[in-house]
């Protein structure tokens, strides 16, 4: 996977993430967005301890992988 640099800290999120995309289901436009029972599913199998905001930040990287390009709207909150 290319993109931008990130701090070396962050690497185990990319292995995590390649452990987790594409990994719940496909559709009718290909793999299905990461879904947080799957997350919760391969953290508890893997032994992770998945705070909250590594979880948000796994959604979205998997989000990017599916639609590349495509901005993230955002919150409303």
């Amino acid at each position: 996977m290319q993109g931008p640099e990130y701090p070396e800290a962050l690497d185990y999120l990319l292995v995590w993430l390649t452990q987790v995309h594409g990994r719940s289901g496909a559709g009718m436009n290909g793999p299905a967005p990461l879904n947080p029972l799957v997350l919760e599913s391969m953290a508890r199998l893997k032994g992770w301890r998945v705070t909250s905001d590594e979880a948000d930040a796994l959604l979205t990287l998997d989000a990017v992988l599916l639609a590349p390009g495509v901005e993230e709207a955002e919150d409303a909150d």
